[in-house]
């Protein structure tokens, strides 16, 4: 590798080593992408809240990493569960709606927050949804619960906010649990002073407050104290057959989140999750913006991001690999240029030469020799004695007449019987020659 290859291969090299500190170092984006996974840290994945789950209810949470359809028929029928759906949208076929409304008629609960709610399983319980458009799509919003007891545990959401709301329900079989309010300054501000307050009266009377907590979570009153029309619904119960099953239906799946769970909504989020019994949890992992779906060993490397790096990076060298150990490592061969056949500038120039000279004797006579030769190589006849059988035969195989032949071998006799020559004779003697052979074969 020469010099200059060499310098371009340190440049290359630097550039690269410079690029991936760059990128090593440089503080990371925050990920806003919507997750609900359990297993995502980003702000609206649902890492807090799967782990804290088990901590706050002390009871076993397991993990459903395949549709409900699949999931829900594998499950012992004679233990109750309580099933936890937390996403951005969700959509349910219609098996999946099936297989959900008979595990709840079985008298097993049912939470589910989502934005929107689409397919069979909404349609058949005479549900609708909208959002909240008219007062801005992410206004800040008061989120509250309908049993007075549960007035301190209302929250502020000022931002990374959904505002969706039930705009029609079954008042026969539907509670309603939580409404939302447009939030305005002094609503605001009444807010964060009920809070200090409330955190005072926490530390004196924990003890009351839980005990009235443990009776508002259960208690199935429906509340008629909020205007409605001011009060959005966002949070509903459905009793649901004959077995003490229940669907817990809320629209803000956003409360969930680890954002919201690590500023101070924990509070709201347990209060909500109260409602539900006190039996085993199962979370489900399918139906999440997050679901992780890896079909390739190269989406596996691609996302993650130090084997990514390691991929490009790798990729990256053995192309300057194949770039500069790809050059020859050896000197150019030169073109060698054949030689060239000089054999007829050559006899040009030695006859020029003799011709200068005037020495037409020579010149004859090897003229005499060449021809000679060219008759016992090409009709193998000796030319010892040129008589008349000679000719007979020379006549016969190069297919001249007797009389050409007998002219050309009588005017060799005739010139090799003379030791001076003239230029007429050498030029005779060619033409006899060329006129003796153009007809050979």
């Amino acid at each position: 590798m020469d010099k200059t290859s060499k310098i371009a291969l340190y440049a290359i090299g630097f550039v690269l080593l410079l690029m991936i500190i760059a990128e090593v170092t440089k503080p990371k984006a925050l990920n806003w992408r919507d997750s609900y996974s359990a297993s995502d840290k980003i702000p609206l994945g649902c890492y807090v809240l799967f782990n804290e789950l088990e901590d706050y209810s002390g009871i076993k949470v397991e993990s459903s990493n395949e549709s409900l359809f699949e999931y829900l028929k594998k499950l012992d029928s004679t233990q109750s569960y309580n099933l936890v759906l937390i996403n951005n949208y969700i959509t349910l076929d219609k098996q999946s709606s099936n297989a959900i409304l008979n595990f709840v008629d079985r008298g097993n609960s049912v939470f589910l927050s989502a934005n929107g709610i689409y397919g069979a399983f909404i349609d058949s319980l005479n549900i609708e949804f909208n959002s909240g458009y008219s007062k801005f799509y992410k206004e800040p919003t008061v989120q509250k619960f309908t049993n007075p007891l549960l007035k301190n545990k209302e929250a502020l959401f000022e931002d990374v906010i959904e505002n969706n709301f039930f705009t029609s329900i079954d008042t026969l079989n539907t509670l309603v649990l939580g409404t939302f309010e447009f939030a305005d300054d002094l609503l605001v501000n009444n807010i964060k002073e009920n809070a200090l307050l409330n955190n005072e009266d926490n530390r004196n009377n924990t003890n009351s407050l839980e005990e009235e907590e443990e009776e508002a979570f259960y208690d199935d009153v429906y509340y008629d104290d909020f205007d409605y029309t001011k009060n959005k619904i966002n949070y509903i119960k459905i009793n649901f057959g004959n077995n003490g099953g229940q669907l817990l239906l809320h629209t803000n799946p956003f409360a969930f989140t680890n954002y919201h769970m690590l500023n101070d909504k924990e509070d709201y989020v347990a209060t909500a999750l109260s409602y539900l019994p006190k039996q085993p949890f199962i979370w489900d992992n399918y139906y999440k913006s997050g679901r992780r779906v890896i079909t390739s060993p190269l989406r596996f490397v691609l996302a993650n991001t130090a084997l990514k790096w390691a991929f490009y990076i790798s990729l990256s060298s053995l192309f300057l690999f194949v770039l500069f150990r790809g050059k020859r490592t050896q000197r150019i061969i030169p073109v060698v240029e054949p030689l060239k056949n000089a054999t007829v500038a050559f006899t040009q120039t030695i006859g020029d030469l003799y011709y200068q000279n005037g020495n037409f004797t020579n010149i004859i006579l090897k003229k005499i020799t060449f021809f000679l030769e060219f008759v016992r190589t090409r009709y193998y006849l000796e030319t010892a004695t040129l008589n008349e059988q000679f000719i007979d035969k020379l006549a016969l195989k190069s297919s001249n007449s007797k009389e050409d032949t007998k002219a050309i071998i009588d005017y060799i006799t005739y010139l090799k019987s003379k030791t001076a020559h003239t230029e007429q004779e050498l030029i005779e003697l060619n033409k006899k020659i060329e006129t003796f052979t153009k007809n050979k074969i």
